[in-house]
């Protein structure tokens, strides 16, 4: 059975209300949970169909279901305080993660997360 449901705003009994158009707009499109050390894989996703090896401390990921534009949010972290994060060469159905030390020297890292804000296609 299919439906739908039609509301301006979601109301708890306590805690008040928020317009539907914060829920719609403020939550993640995406987020990815893997390791760029050994095999690359994910370790668990949402809207994620698949990252590649895109070689040493570089890892691409892609949308189950594209973005509207480019324009979108992406950030990346990982548990190495030593390495930087980055997310580049964002385009509506795929971005790029990288780390790298400090003097700009890729590296893999386990334990990597990245999430992006936006608006779907």
């Amino acid at each position: 059975m299919a439906g739908t449901i039609v509301a301006d705003d979601l109301q708890h009994s306590t805690a008040g209300s928020v317009g539907t158009e914060y829920v719609v707009e403020g939550s993640a499109k995406h987020w990815a949970e893997f390791s760029q050390q050994g095999v690359q894989a994910l370790d668990d996703s949402f809207n994620c169909s698949t990252i590649t090896d895109g070689g040493l401390g570089i890892t691409n990921l892609f949308f189950s279901s594209s973005m509207a534009s480019g324009n979108y949010s992406a950030q990346c972290t990982h548990s190495d305080n030593q390495m930087n994060t980055a997310a580049l060469s964002k385009t509506t159905s795929s971005y790029r993660a990288d780390a790298r030390n400090d003097a700009g020297t890729f590296g893999d890292k386990g334990n990597y997360g990245t999430v992006v804000h936006g608006d779907l296609a």
